[in-house]
């Protein structure tokens, strides 16, 4: 049995869309990222990076109403001149796209996406800050560039999972990324992400995990009438004299505090890749084959 199938006879029952409504969706989508791409093959290289950030937002916003989601946003994110790191929980493929409905942030991703047909166009000319699995030494370039990238004024936004949930739990926060925020003296700002049906229980089908493919999440996802979303702004934590353990331990409280989940699972007996700088760089060590955390 698939993971889809599984999370399908799970999730109860829900009002299901026709056939003929279900289409309609996939053809509104497969328009909007074919009209991104374009744009960002063809304008996004000569114009600014607010503009780029106005289209990564109307691009964020069609795509989530062609699949039926209706967002509720919770708070609002802190007025300050301060650079700002988002950190979220990660559930679905579009936890991005929610993101973006808060601000433009150049989000940090696993480096298979710069390949992705379509998609890599859109996130290179969207700023996407892109990470090598399994290698110490572009973790360490990733976090300089994203402590340059909060230093000159932009927000940087990443799942520190390395992975995604059901939204039933919140996973271990791999704390190498937090390090970027330490250095640029940034805040950071916890996001909660819950995905759910109409009379507020969990909706598994809007998690991508396991074995699923993106043709089974979005077939999944488009079966409903409508499927919700609360983003919820947690209070903003201050970096300055915090380790980047610390940070990761209060962000991960913070956000599942806000979902309404038990204190966190326990942390991992190995840590892969997460605490690169607290031990020896020797190219043969279980550290330097495990993979990087990816969004």
């Amino acid at each position: 049995m698939s993971c889809a199938t599984a999370h399908a006879q799970l999730d109860g029952a829900h009002p299901f869309t026709s056939v003929p409504v279900r289409a309609w969706r996939v053809t509104l989508v497969i328009f909007q990222i074919i009209a991104i791409w374009l744009g960002a093959l063809l304008l996004m290289p000569w114009i600014g990076r607010p503009r780029r950030r106005r289209m990564g937002l109307g691009f964020a916003r069609r795509m989530l109403r062609g699949l039926g989601v209706r967002v509720r946003m919770r708070g609002t994110l802190p007025h300050s001149q301060r650079p700002m790191i988002l950190v979220a929980n990660h559930v679905s493929w579009l936890d991005p796209h929610l993101l973006n409905l808060l601000c433009g942030a150049r989000f940090i991703v696993k480096q298979e996406v710069a390949t992705y047909p379509l998609f890599g166009t859109i996130a290179r000319q969207l700023g996407a800050i892109f990470i090598r699995r399994g290698s110490i030494r572009d973790a360490y370039r990733v976090k300089r560039k994203a402590a340059e990238t909060l230093t000159n004024g932009e927000h940087v936004a990443f799942f520190p999972e390395g992975t995604t949930s059901d939204g039933s739990r919140v996973n271990y926060f791999y704390p190498a990324l937090f390090q970027a925020a330490i250095d640029a003296r940034a805040t950071v700002q916890p996001i909660a992400i819950r995905w759910h049906h109409a009379d507020g229980r969990l909706n598994l089908d809007a998690g991508f995990i396991g074995d699923m493919t993106l043709v089974e999440s979005v077939r999944l996802m488009l079966k409903h009438a409508k499927i919700y979303a609360q983003v919820t702004v947690c209070e903003p934590l201050e970096a300055a004299g915090m380790s980047r353990r610390a940070l990761a331990h209060h962000t991960r409280a913070a956000i599942a505090r806000q979902l309404g989940l038990e204190t966190p699972a326990p942390r991992p007996r190995r840590e892969p890749w997460a605490d690169f700088t607290d031990r020896p760089r020797d190219p043969e060590s279980p550290v330097s084959r495990a993979p990087a955390p990816a969004s």
